[in-house]
């Protein structure tokens, strides 16, 4: 079962450059019931903003630099244990990258 540790370890992996986004997309997809089994959690609501970041990355709206820019500002300092700005819900899609 993935955890909390985990999708931050592989979200921090991508954002300095140690893993592929496509890399990032596979581990996470196989996982994504058990991490949005309670969608209103930390591990829910930044699995929901993944997702959203390969929506519009494939929707051509955002650019890896951007993703790395906005997962940098929700995640906790490595070793840290919360999530930063999630608490306050997704930022809007049409907001400014």
């Amino acid at each position: 079962m993935a955890t909390h540790f985990e999708l931050v370890s592989k979200l921090h992996q991508y954002i300095q450059r140690r893993l592929k986004l496509r890399e990032l997309e596979s581990w996470l997809v196989p996982r994504l019931p058990m991490l949005l089994e309670e969608p209103e959690s930390e591990i829910g609501k930044l699995t929901a903003l993944v997702e959203l970041c390969f929506a519009e990355f494939q929707a051509g709206i955002r650019t890896e630099r951007s993703i790395r820019a906005l997962l940098t500002r929700h995640l906790p300092a490595p070793g840290g244990n919360t999530i930063r700005h999630l608490a306050d819900g997704l930022p809007h899609p049409l907001g400014r990258y």
